[in-house]
């Protein structure tokens, strides 16, 4: 089998794009070779799933974390990014509503009133009659 492939090998190296097209083409025609691409195709995907389980497992017991975990906390992270510019986008607005409402107290020289004192009024008490 060996043999074939390196001898194969060796005729696609010395064949021009036309000829190595029309090679594929006739490789693609025949269909023992198409049904058996197809299943070589199959098994290595069956053996990459095999494998990546089995390196997940691996790193799930030595407490590594995963692609899946790096992409969730990359999800959160931007989340909870986002929801800081927001609480900042409203802080710096009510900073300027509040601002805007206070407006510089005036000093005003507000002159006291000052009244006058009127003496007490002395009622006097009339004759026969009593308070």
């Amino acid at each position: 089998m060996e043999k074939k492939l390196d001898s194969l090998l060796k005729k696609v190296s010395g064949l021009g794009e036309e000829k190595l097209q029309k090679l594929i083409q006739e490789l693609m025609n025949n269909e023992k070779i198409v049904i058996t691409l197809m299943k070589v195709m199959q098994k290595t995907q069956e053996a990459k799933q095999t494998l990546d389980k089995n390196v997940q497992g691996a790193l799930e017991l030595i407490n590594v974390p995963s692609k899946d975990d790096y992409n969730e906390i990359k999800k959160e992270i931007t989340d909870i990014s986002k929801k800081v510019n927001t609480l900042e986008l409203k802080i710096d607005k009510l900073a300027k509503s509040l601002e805007t409402k206070k407006e510089p107290v005036k000093k005003t020289t507000a002159k006291k009133a000052t009244t006058k004192k009127t003496p007490a009024k002395k009622t006097v008490a009339k004759k026969g009659t009593k308070k």
